[in-house]
């Protein structure tokens, strides 16, 4: 066998792959060709050859086998060719002679694999490809020998192959790129963490036991709520859904933060106002930032027994005691947020009573649409059957037990949309 002290790598491939075509030859057709050894040359691989079948192998050594055959030779190895048959009748024919190349190589390579992985140890391939037409490799580590025939001439190469090189190179910006990215989302997630309200926040609310929970599927969820204290004994609570989820929804789930904090220190009571203009940022901002983003909110203002309800989101749950289960419908309150500068005349207010231990759950659909192994959703139906078992318990109580029953639920299918739950109970 051939040895070249520097490249015997790419000698030794060409070699073993060049004696496998000719016996795959020979035991398909027939047709002995002879390895023409000292033909072998390291160079630049390039062919002038119509016809190029190559193989790509990836292991320690990677690399490109190529086989190439004029489409003459082609056809005359299946018996198609005809003397005086023109490039036309040749061009006809090429899907037959293509599949037997294939034949050809995906066999012969087989056997290569089988010799190869005794040198180099594993080695995995893709199936061939043909390419029709001139092909041309870089200046690298190369090289081929021929085997011929009477009928004409095949030539068997190796290309040692860069790509994986660049590739690794890339990977190494794409990891520095990534690791750049990654703290800038954290930090971003650190930032929408910090605007949420905290326990201690929510223990000082007059008159309402209020947890909450969020989760998001990325880093940067785009589920928002709020709780906020108003003078006399009001509470404001917001709850919404910025569609999707990562950086975009989070930036937009933070501008609806703000805009609402900043409504309530200059006084606005008007709930559909309030949402009017939250809408009118939301819609602008979004299409100054060319991102195709909207999102459902809810506001609920809360005094002393009566709550207030504008907006569309989810479904209200109200728990009243015994269990007994209320579901108030919010499509009428409200629409997307985003979808028109002006939607004013979309909102609409209504009020319910809440009684001394009445509980008030609100949620995104990151609870009702999860989904387990058998990809069937959670559903309100049972989200409710949670909350009307857990009703005697504090909120910190119901949020516990809905939670816990939603990731059984999931067990170990991954977490496909943020999830986010509020529960706020009337003080007995």
């Amino acid at each position: 066998m051939l040895e070249n002290p520097k490249n015997s790598h790419i000698s030794t491939h060409t070699v073993v792959f060049a004696k496998n075509v000719i016996q795959t030859l020979e035991d398909m057709t027939g047709v002995s060709f002879v390895l023409k050894e000292d033909s072998f040359q390291e160079s630049s691989f390039s062919s002038s050859f119509n016809m190029i079948a190559h193989i790509h192998f990836v292991g320690t050594i990677e690399g490109d086998y190529l086989l190439s055959l004029n489409e003459v030779l082609a056809a005359k190895l299946i018996d198609a060719y005809e003397d005086g048959m023109s490039e036309q009748n040749l061009r006809e024919i090429r899907a037959d002679y293509g599949d037997f190349i294939k034949e050809v190589l995906n066999t012969a390579v087989g056997w290569s694999i089988t010799k190869l992985e005794q040198t180099f140890g594993n080695l995995t391939y893709t199936y061939c490809v043909l390419v029709y037409g001139e092909i041309q490799f870089p200046e690298v580590s190369s090289g081929g020998v021929k085997i011929a025939r009477e009928n004409g001439e095949i030539l068997c190469g190796f290309s040692l192959n860069l790509v994986k090189l660049k590739i690794g190179r890339r990977l190494e910006e794409a990891k520095a790129e990534n690791v750049r990215m990654k703290m800038e989302l954290d930090i971003a997630r650190r930032l929408q963490e910090m605007v949420l309200p905290s326990p201690k926040e929510l223990k000082l609310i007059d008159d309402l036991d209020i947890a909450a929970f969020m989760k998001p599927a990325d880093e940067i969820g785009g589920d928002y709520y709020d709780v906020l204290r108003r003078e006399k004994g009001h509470t404001l609570i917001a709850i919404g859904d910025v569609t999707g989820h990562g950086l975009e929804s989070g930036v937009l789930m933070m501008m609806t933060q703000t805009v609402i904090r900043t409504l309530l220190i200059h006084g606005e009571t008007d709930l559909t106002k309030f949402l009017n203009t939250v809408n009118q940022v939301i819609h602008n901002n979004a299409q100054r930032m060319q991102i195709d983003k909207i999102m459902t909110l809810a506001l609920l203002e809360y005094h002393a027994g009566k709550l207030r309800i504008s907006g569309q989101h989810e479904e209200v749950i109200i728990i009243r005691k015994e269990g007994r289960v209320e579901c108030l419908d919010t499509l009428e309150l409200g629409i997307f947020m985003g979808l028109r500068n002006d939607a004013s005349q979309f909102f609409y207010e209504t009020t319910i009573s809440l009684e001394p231990g009445d509980s008030v759950i609100l949620y995104t659909d990151g609870i009702t649409e999860a989904r387990n192994l058998e990809t069937n959703m959670y559903g309100q139906k049972r989200l409710c059957q949670v909350i009307s078992q857990s009703w005697e318990g504090s909120a910190e109580q119901i949020k516990n037990a809905v939670v816990k029953d939603v990731y059984r639920y999931i067990g170990k299918q991954e977490i496909l949309d943020d999830i986010t739950l509020l529960v706020f109970k009337r003080r007995q």
